[in-house]
């Protein structure tokens, strides 16, 4: 797959549309030049998996009680 965005908040667009389709051992190999956002999106792709699994886990713990 490939994206072309313009702008940060587009980047961190598609890290979200794309985490969701992530499982465990899947790897992302990002591609450019110095300063096209590589690390923007792997901040935006992080915080986006963090969240999931907060959710998940707080969901689960309520569950449970």
């Amino acid at each position: 797959m490939e994206w072309r965005v313009r702008t940060e908040a587009e980047t961190a667009l598609v890290a979200q549309q794309i985490a969701p389709l992530l499982k465990i051992g899947d790897v992302v190999a990002l591609k450019g030049t110095l300063g096209t956002g590589k690390t923007t999106f792997t901040r935006a792709l992080i915080r986006f998996l963090l969240k999931q699994a907060i959710e998940f886990s707080i969901k689960n713990t309520v569950m449970a009680m």
